[in-house]
């Protein structure tokens, strides 16, 4: 699945679905070995998330002070719910490395197999891809942190022009952390393909979205949207599916005399019972996230390199006719 030539949107399309063809066994199995484990986990962190909103005092309910410890295991459950949460981020990023890995081999017809690839998702590659998202959300974090200071500053002065200037650098924030996310898009594939470092990582993707920033913005949204849309006519009935007995006691309480049951411990159980479906939904859709989107990172990252490659090309012809005129006529101006 070579690609030697630069892709319309209609040829990336076709290769990111041959690609997923190729890739999806694999992609999958790495899914699973790495994301089930971190989702037992997560499952049993929202659900404790959920079921302590069951023992929330009600309105005009006084809390005993002989149990004003219990309450403490709040803190417990929210620490639980983001210990989770954090693994089953990190499991994602290692699954993404992995699904990159797999991919660029298929399109440098080299495929890999299935020892190869646990080895090479589980190699320092994954861990250089945690510290190029760190560094992302540190540069976010910059900008915005700022934005925000410009407009808290504009807002405590009562003066309309620098109002609106609080309320622009706000939207010049987004609009640079919008540039900065498409200029690195491709420091993943970088690192899982080229075998480079964080930095290096960085540099690469910025030489090869440079010039190409509004085609890659569209072709990323487009094709992030279509996948998003097809991932929903899996993860809807599956919604129906899980929340079923959820839906059918909420419809069954749709005319009932509200002095047959206690709505608000009603309510709570419901709410209570909520996580473990969440986390069934979140652990399936993200499994299946994973076999596609990072494969359109890695289509579009080998036809840049071809579209800089032949840009090149005819760069290079032209530097050289420039020093052979100013060789045999030195005087010459160009």
């Amino acid at each position: 699945m070579l690609i030697n030539s630069p892709l319309t949107v209609g040829d990336i399309f076709d290769k990111i679905f041959k690609l997923i063809g190729k890739t999806y066994s694999k992609s999958l199995l790495i899914g699973a070995i790495i994301l089930l484990p971190a989702g037992i986990i997560l499952y049993f962190g929202v659900n404790e998330f959920f079921s302590m909103f069951k023992d929330f005092p009600t309105d005009g309910q006084e809390i005993d002070p002989d149990e004003i410890f219990e309450y403490f295991g709040f803190f417990k459950s929210i620490g639980l719910y983001s210990l989770s949460i954090l693994l089953f981020s990190l499991a994602t990023l290692v699954v993404t490395m992995g699904v990159i890995i797999i991919g660029c081999r298929e399109v440098d017809e080299n495929p890999i197999s299935y020892y190869e690839s646990l080895s090479e998702t589980f190699s320092n590659k994954s861990l250089r891809l945690l510290r190029f998202y760190l560094l992302i959300f540190l540069v976010v974090a910059a900008v915005m942190v700022i934005a925000f200071i410009f407009m808290a500053i504009s807002f405590a002065v009562d003066f309309i022009l620098l109002k609106v200037f609080g309320v622009l650098s706000i939207i010049t924030g987004y609009c640079v952390v919008i540039y900065l996310a498409i200029l690195w898009s491709f420091g993943p594939v970088a690192i899982g393909y080229e075998n480079l470092n964080v930095i290096d990582s960085f540099k690469r993707s910025a030489q090869l979205v440079r010039g190409n920033w509004w085609r890659v913005f569209g072709i990323i949204f487009l094709f992030s949207v279509l996948a998003q849309f097809a991932l929903s006519l899996v993860t809807t009935p599956l919604s129906f599916i899980v929340f079923w007995d959820f839906f059918v006691e909420m419809f069954s309480l749709i005319g009932s005399n509200p002095a047959d049951f206690e709505p608000t411990e009603m309510f709570k159980d419901l709410f209570a019972s909520m996580g473990g479906r969440f986390t069934i939904i979140m652990v399936i859709s993200s499994i299946a996230n994973l076999v596609v989107t990072p494969l359109i990172y890695v289509v579009l990252y080998f036809d840049l390199k071809i579209r800089k490659k032949n840009s090149m090309k005819i760069i290079t012809p032209k530097i050289s006719l420039m020093i052979l005129i100013l060789t045999r006529y030195p005087n010459s101006k160009i």
